[in-house]
């Protein structure tokens, strides 16, 4: 099976860090069992990358185990959540190109689930 991940929650409150563990752990899950996993960061989501790699983050070593699966994290979004320097300072893909911001470019589906790999895969 291949899957891929879309976090979309924020960083803010106690109810956003279960849904990041909740979509770390399914990958974690999945690529343990051999599947093919992608991780997309779309939305707010976008703050969750910078945020899982310090080190006093409670949940730096689940993003650890499935940081291989990240594919991209949308730029645009990036942009307009203030994490995009961070982001690429750290060395994560930028879906979308690094010359992204909102003055630029108008909304579009920069790191849409279709942007992932479409033959058999699943999409949650």
């Amino acid at each position: 099976m291949k899957v891929a991940i879309l976090l979309l929650a924020d960083t803010l409150t106690h109810s956003d860090m279960g849904r990041a563990t909740i979509a770390l752990e399914t990958a974690k899950e999945l690529m343990e069992a051999g599947e093919y996993v992608q991780l997309l960061f779309e939305g707010a989501g976008t703050k969750w990358p910078t945020e899982l790699r310090k080190k006093e983050n409670a949940i730096n070593w689940l993003y650890k185990s499935v940081e291989s699966s990240v594919k991209s994290v949308c730029s645009l979004c990036a942009c307009d959540y203030s994490v995009k320097d961070q982001l690429k300072s750290s060395g994560i893909h930028l879906a979308g190109g690094d010359s992204v911001t909102r003055s630029t470019t108008r909304w579009s589906p920069i790191n849409s689930v279709f942007s992932v790999e479409p033959e058999g895969m699943t999409k949650f």
